[in-house]
């Protein structure tokens, strides 16, 4: 699994494109690769799903899922409508309540996808043009009259789908369109105006049809500056449209998981899909070295001199208001980032500091525990301090190992760790018997060698004088 296909709480929306979804595999794989926060969980179950289930009457709108560059609203986009397509999906949704829930509308809908380009059609033309293909390829023989030739949309739309429901009776409708606020900016007043007559005209029709229609914003356009000159029109579309906000706050609690789970916490299935997704698993064991992100950040590392650091202005830099790691060719989060950074902590590969503190591989509690929101504001990161060599050849010494072998642990040699491992084994194994011997007085023929007032002593003592070399 990589990263690119994680879509990250969605970070770049030119990765994940809406029509991608359209491909059962990949539908699958963006499902099982969301990360679900509480947050957003609560929005699924209590708005998102209710507005888009028909079995149970109500007074049905529009979704606008509203979020940034960088937040994740192609892949929410993706996720609830491949929900809506196919009902095997949910079993591989990471939170079990919004899986249960999905069960409202899995399998219920056919769905049409599409994304507005640069283009001067109006938003009708547009949508209008997209239900009659992909209609016509779902065996649905249905042709919208021009926009001169019609007052109200809203029956053409009832018509649309009475044809519908005779090829597919028991199936609702899904539209879900991306890229809408990019494409609106572009319009001029009247125009303006008329798209967004159509707008509100669509989510009315999501009352009374079984017609769902979601839409993607960068920003909430009820409360944008931008189309105060629209005000009036803007209102009457918010009166048939509900908001789903995403935040970055949904990156911040899955990272948080990640960290604790690299802290040998409990491994949440949020916190592996994270891992997993930014190529830090081995199997079930931490491994940064096959993860290209740690490369980056490793490349950089080394390419300083002894005893300087990467600030974070080396690694992370801001686009459109946006911040990423390697914007160019990465395009990884802060939130993201700071999980490579703990994980190459825990390799022993460099030390974190943020203000007031620096975090080492003894310090992965510390790091776990301190808020995501702190350590994206990271100051640098540098290589740990050189290995004490003198203290290593003097361990070596006293297990009765070459001293020379410590200078081969430093490069990176993996026998004599395992030789020092074995001597260490040896010795403790020696040491516990010892132990045991002395508890019992070291009866030796009958007759006890240690006595009552050696034994109060203490143990420690008492193997001192009679076990030197342990």
């Amino acid at each position: 699994m990589k990263y690119i296909d994680l879509i990250r709480f969605e970070p770049i929306e030119s990765v994940v494109q809406l029509r991608d979804a359209d491909e059962a595999a990949t539908a699958r794989q963006l499902v099982d690769t969301y990360v679900i926060s509480d947050e957003m969980a609560e929005k699924l179950i209590n708005l998102v799903i209710p507005q888009l289930q028909f079995d149970q009457p109500t007074d049905n709108k529009g979704l606008l899922v509203v979020g940034n560059y960088g937040t994740g609203k192609s892949h929410l986009m993706s996720v609830i409508s491949g929900l809506a397509e196919n009902p095997d999906l949910a079993d591989g949704l990471s939170n079990a309540d919004v899986a249960d829930s999905a069960g409202k509308i899995g399998g219920r809908f056919k769905v049409i996808r599409t994304e507005i380009g640069a283009t001067t059609m109006s938003l009708r033309d547009i949508l209008v043009a997209e239900l009659e293909e992909h209609l016509n390829a779902m065996g649905v023989n249905f042709s919208f009259p021009s926009a001169s030739e019609v007052s109200n949309n809203k029956r053409v739309f009832e018509e649309m789908m009475a044809a519908f429901h005779q090829e597919y009776p028991e199936n609702g409708l899904l539209l879900v369109v991306d890229e809408l606020l990019d494409y609106l900016r572009t319009r001029k007043d009247q125009e303006l105006i008329l798209d967004l007559n159509f707008l509100r005209e669509v989510g009315e029709v999501c009352k009374d049809l079984r017609f769902r229609f979601i839409a993607g914003v960068q920003e909430a356009i009820f409360d944008s500056p931008r189309f105060s000159f629209v005000a009036d029109s803007i209102r009457r579309v918010k009166d048939r449209f509900e908001q789903v906000l995403i935040t970055s706050e949904n990156r911040t609690q899955a990272a948080q998981d990640a960290l604790r789970a690299i802290a040998g916490q409990n491994r949440t299935k949020q916190a592996i899909a994270v891992l997993d997704g930014l190529e830090l698993l081995d199997g079930e064991r931490l491994d940064p070295y096959r993860s290209k992100y740690a490369k980056h950040i490793l490349d950089l590392l080394k390419k300083k001199g002894h005893g300087q650091v990467v600030n974070r202005s080396e690694l992370i830099q801001d686009v459109l208001d946006v911040e990423y790691l390697a914007p160019q060719t990465l395009r990884l989060e802060p939130e993201w980032t700071v999980v490579i950074l703990a994980v190459l902590v825990y390799s022993g590969d460099l030390v974190l500091a943020i203000p007031g503190k620096k975090f080492d591989a003894t310090g992965l509690h510390q790091l776990a525990g301190t808020n995501v929101e702190d350590l994206v504001q990271f100051k640098h990161v540098e290589q740990p301090k050189d290995w004490n060599l003198p203290a290593l050849k003097a361990l070596f010494d006293l297990l009765g190992l070459t001293p020379g072998m410590a200078r081969l642990v430093t490069q990176g040699k993996e026998e004599p760790v395992q030789q020092l491992q074995k001597a260490i084994t040896h010795t403790v194994e020696n040491l516990v018997l010892v132990q045991q011997n002395i508890q019992t007085g070291m009866p030796f023929w009958g007759q006890r060698l240690l006595s009552d007032s050696e034994l109060a002593t203490g143990n420690n003592e008492v193997v001192s004088r009679i076990a030197p070399g342990l």
